[in-house]
């Protein structure tokens, strides 16, 4: 497989990869008593035999986060980690000056999420006991003490053991899973992984996660009331905001990880290379539908079907038919009765078309809403070079305009951040601008002068792009507080992020 050149010798420091191919020296890391609390994965199959072996401070794990609270839970832990076959693994968690080791009998389980199946491991969780795994390969490891009692009977305190296999997932693939080109062969203990993808066309805006083995998340009982996320977004945080494309080509996409304590952001980078640019579809054969809870019963409409040619089972579908063509733009346009009830989208017929299209209120992600039941022309541009998508509704009271939000986005600055920081802020579908932010406390505050569909923002330590800035912070809907992260979690020389409590 061709290597990725940007992944070899590219960027500055894992944060994002190195200034040369060069190797450097690296100092020990001391352990034993200076380790802090918290939970560690060590053994033989990881390659840390016990606490004292040099560098297992990376074996920490990182605190856990329930995808469906959308909260940190006390007593969850999350590590991703090389695990090698029939050795023996545990997890020890260090309270003070206590070392508590702990175990379980894993069983195969189907890791249910949300429809999809993972085939993994489960075990209650045993003091003393010491687990393995039947074949070697890379891992993510769920701890979960059960402290609130939330899980059922058949989690309660448990280890899950998943495999993992990174994928992209996007609006260029409906957000399903395409594999690495080939997953790597790992080793415990090994420096660096890393998974590409090759020929990769990615149009301007397209929106992406990782998200390993086909699963978007991990349930830890039957329940369904705790979940793991299995997905990183920007900053490579787990289930963080979209990775936005800005400009369209052919790319070279790669996945990095260097095990590192802390969060697991702290193990992870991704990095882009454009090849190629990418030649203007032709979609003047393509046909399109509208398909929701929103489109009603009528003559042109069907009942979407459940996978039989790509349908999602989700209300009826009106045909759009074929469009009309004006240079790059190709518009589709019909009279619909819609409800006010439900939501909509704009769709191909079939999610495996290789011309697939997706598109929902304004041509972003949300679905369509109509404000009351009624007759409604729905007029669709797509632009196939950029792939600038416009959706236009028209009913009896006028044009349908997209619900639009006030923002507030209040941010807490890494501490080596000196200059008073400043924004550069832009609506979903305006120009940019640089701001000023109000210092409240510790707290540097941007609040929308009007609403907007979405708010999109890049923080910068300073008044200008020369002493940093932010990855992008994109589609925000909602009021948001964050925390900018320290140097370390650099993406590309820009600092990652992750959301806070706002007390």
């Amino acid at each position: 497989m061709k290597k990725i050149s940007l992944l070899m010798c590219a960027v500055a420091s894992f944060g994002m990869l190195f200034t040369s191919c060069e190797k450097k020296k690296t100092t020990p890391i001391e352990t034993g008593d200076l380790l802090t609390s918290g939970a560690y994965v060590v053994g033989e199959a990881t390659g840390y035999a016990d606490l004292q072996t040099t560098g297992v401070v990376a074996t920490g794990m990182a605190q856990g986060l329930n995808e469906v609270s959308g909260e940190a839970r006390e007593g969850m832990y999350e590590k991703y980690i090389v695990l090698e076959a029939n050795k023996d693994f545990q997890i020890v968690f260090k309270e003070g000056q206590t070392y508590t080791y702990y175990g379980a009998a894993l069983e195969a389980a189907k890791l249910a999420t949300d429809g999809q199946e993972l085939d993994g491991w489960k075990g209650a969780l045993t003091q003393d006991a010491k687990m393995q795994v039947g074949t070697t390969g890379f891992y993510h490891i769920i701890l979960d003490f059960n402290r609130d009692g939330l899980l059922d009977a058949t989690g309660g305190a448990q280890i899950v053991v998943a495999p993992v296999e990174w994928g992209l997932a996007g609006s260029m693939n409906s957000w399903g899973y395409l594999a690495a080109d080939a997953q790597p062969t790992v080793q415990a203990k090994q420096a660096e992984i890393i998974w590409t993808w090759d020929n990769v066309e990615l149009m301007a805006n397209t929106e992406f996660k990782f998200k390993h083995s086909g699963v978007w998340k991990i349930n830890l009982d039957d329940a369904e009331q705790v979940k793991a996320n299995s997905n990183l977004g920007a900053g490579m945080i787990p289930n963080g905001a979209n990775i936005v494309v800005e400009s369209g080509g052919i790319y070279q996409v790669g996945l990095i990880f260097r095990m590192a304590k802390g969060d697991i952001a702290a193990s992870y980078a991704y990095a882009m290379e454009k090849t190629g640019e990418i030649v203007a579809k032709d979609y003047s054969a393509v046909r399109l539908c509208l398909v929701g809870d929103a489109v009603a019963a009528q003559e042109g409409a069907e009942v979407d079907p459940a996978n039989a040619d790509g349908g999602w089972a989700w209300g009826n579908r009106f045909d759009l038919g074929t469009p009309t063509k004006n240079g790059d733009d190709y518009t589709w346009t019909a009279s619909v009765n819609l409800l006010a009830a439900g939501g909509c989208k704009v769709r191909s017929y079939s999610t495996t078309d290789e011309l697939y299209v997706e598109a929902g209120m304004d041509g972003g992600s949300d679905n369509i809403t109509v404000p009351a039941d009624g007759l409604y022309t729905v007029t669709f541009t797509l632009n196939a070079l950029t792939n600038a998508k416009t959706v236009l509704l028209e009913g009896e009271g006028g044009a349908v305009e997209p619900e639009k939000h006030m923002v507030t986005v209040r941010a807490q600055m890494p501490s080596d951040w000196t200059n008073t920081p400043t924004a550069w802020v832009w609506p979903t579908g305006g120009d940019g601008a640089a701001v000023e932010l109000v210092q409240e406390g510790n707290w540097f505050v941007y609040t929308t002068p009007e609403a907007v569909v979405s708010l999109n923002i890049i923080f910068r330590n300073g008044d200008n792009w020369d002493n940093g800035q932010t990855v992008d912070i994109t589609g925000l809907t909602e009021n948001i507080c964050l925390q900018i992260e320290e140097a370390e979690t650099e993406i590309d020389g820009k600092r990652a992020y992750h959301e806070i409590n706002c007390e």
